[in-house]
C-alpha cells in the first residue's frame, strides 16, 4: 500500500468497491448499527481496535491502515470544529466585564482561548508529553520532525500504531513512556501541520 493511499477522503468508498458491498452491508457482516459506522468513518465517533480488525478483514486491509484512515479523519472532524468556533471573528470579541471598547480598561479577550485552562487542567499530560518531545529530541535531532517528509500520513500512521499498542500495554517499551503520551504527541504534529498548510495557502 501506497502512503497516500489513506489520505483520500475516498478510502473507504474504493475499499467497499473492491469488496463489493455497501456500507449497509459492511454494518450487517461485522455487527454494527450503520448509523453509528457512518459516523466512524466521519471521524465523529471513536473505533474500538476488535471493530476495527472485524472491519479490516471483511475489506481484506490491514488494521493498522484502517485505524490510520480513522485517525486522519478524526483530526480533519476535531479542526473543522475549531475553525467553526472563529476565534478571530470580530464581531463576537468584547470585554469580559462589557466595557467598551473604547474605554479605558477594555480588553476584548471574552472569546479568547483560554490558555491557563488548558496548562492548568492538563498539567500531568502537557508534561508526559513533553517528555515524548524531549525522548524524540534526544534520539533523533532537536526540532528534525519538522523536515520528514509526507508528515501528516506518516504522524497519522505513529499515532495509529500508539494507539493500538496502547490497548495492551500501557508503556512503549523503547522510551518507557506512556502510549497516550506518544498518541497524543502525534496528534499535535498532524494538526501543527494541518494548520501550517491552512496558513500557506491563505497566503498564495
Amino acid at each position: 500500500m501506497q502512503e497516500n493511499d489513506t489520505d483520500s477522503k475516498n478510502w473507504i468508498k474504493i475499499k467497499l468497491m473492491e469488496a463489493n458491498l455497501t456500507q449497509k452491508d459492511l454494518a450487517e457482516k461485522v455487527n454494527f448499527c450503520p448509523s453509528l459506522l457512518s459516523r466512524v468513518f466521519k471521524g465523529k465517533r471513536p473505533i474500538k481496535v476488535e471493530v476495527a480488525a472485524a472491519i479490516a478483514e471483511v475489506l481484506n486491509v490491514e488494521t493498522e491502515d484502517l485505524l490510520r484512515v480513522h485517525s486522519i479523519a478524526v483530526d480533519e472532524e476535531r479542526r473543522r470544529a475549531i475553525l467553526s468556533l472563529n476565534y478571530n471573528d470580530s464581531s463576537i470579541q468584547e470585554d469580559p466585564d462589557g466595557i467598551d471598547q473604547h474605554q479605558a480598561g477594555a480588553k476584548l479577550d471574552s472569546h479568547k482561548p483560554k490558555v491557563d485552562l488548558m496548562l492548568s487542567g492538563f498539567s500531568r499530560a502537557l508534561l508526559a508529553v513533553a517528555e515524548v518531545t524531549t525522548y524524540g529530541a534526544t534520539k533523533y535531532s532537536i526540532n528534525g520532525w519538522q523536515e520528514v517528509k509526507d508528515p501528516i500520513a506518516r504522524y497519522s500512521q505513529a499515532k495509529a500504531r500508539h494507539m493500538m499498542q496502547g490497548y495492551t500495554e500501557t508503556y512503549d517499551q523503547e522510551s518507557s513512556l506512556h502510549h497516550a503520551a506518544h498518541e497524543a504527541w502525534n496528534a499535535l504534529a498532524v494538526l501543527e501541520f494541518i494548520i501550517r498548510g491552512e496558513e500557506d495557502e491563505k497566503t498564495r
